[in-house]
């Protein structure tokens, strides 16, 4: 992707996601807590996505993504891991890094009893504020989930918005378990998706 659209989505979703509690507090663990911090933070998580999982777009306005972690073969996941810490330590500094990488080992071990290591993840949905109520959320969500349902494949997400889960129910989601991490002042939820049931086959006699 280019340079420039590529900051264009990643300034879109950190305006969508600026109230988020996750993100809100690693803004302030950042140094500086600025917004070009979070910004490049937003860059790095399309590209990642782009180069290692899946990132859904929409057709024409770069006012919002779907990014999603996908199960990898051990050699790729292993370069992903790697490449993803490096450039976070560049993008975060030293506190902030220490902030995600603690929390999101929280968050594994808490999220891990609900779902599978095979689990497609939708670690990122923003769509920027003046777009939000168009339905551009479910349009970013639809190729991810035919081809889920196509695959028979499992999704799940995490939201620390109960407000959330009314969207998310009507797209075949349903709240498996409710979480905690000391380092957040809110809980959060998992959210998990089974694929929609093939059609039977009709048998000709």
């Amino acid at each position: 992707m280019p340079a420039q659209p590529n900051r264009a989505l990643a300034q879109a979703l950190w305006d969508a996601l600026r109230p988020d509690p996750f993100y809100a507090t690693l803004a302030q663990q950042c140094r500086p807590p600025t917004d070009a911090t979070m910004v490049a933070y937003f860059t790095l998580s399309l590209e990642i996505a782009d180069q290692y999982g899946r990132l859904d777009l929409p057709s024409q306005e770069m006012t919002g993504a779907a990014l999603w972690t996908l199960p990898l073969p051990k050699a790729a996941e292993t370069a992903a891991s790697r490449h993803k810490s490096e450039r976070l330590a560049q993008v975060l500094g030293p506190q902030g890094t220490q902030f995600y990488t603690t929390v999101g080992a929280a968050m594994h071990q808490e999220t891990g009893p609900a779902v599978a290591p095979a689990d497609w993840y939708l670690s990122i949905l923003g769509v920027a504020p003046e777009r939000q109520g168009a339905g551009l959320g479910r349009k970013l969500l639809h190729p991810a989930l035919t081809l889920a349902d196509a695959q028979q494949q499992h999704c799940y997400l995490e939201t620390f918005s109960e407000t959330n889960h009314a969207f998310y129910e009507r797209l075949g989601f349903s709240t498996v378990r409710r979480c905690e991490v000391p380092q957040i002042a809110a809980p959060y939820w998992v959210m998990r998706r089974a694929p929609a049931s093939r059609p039977a086959r009709s048998h000709m006699s």
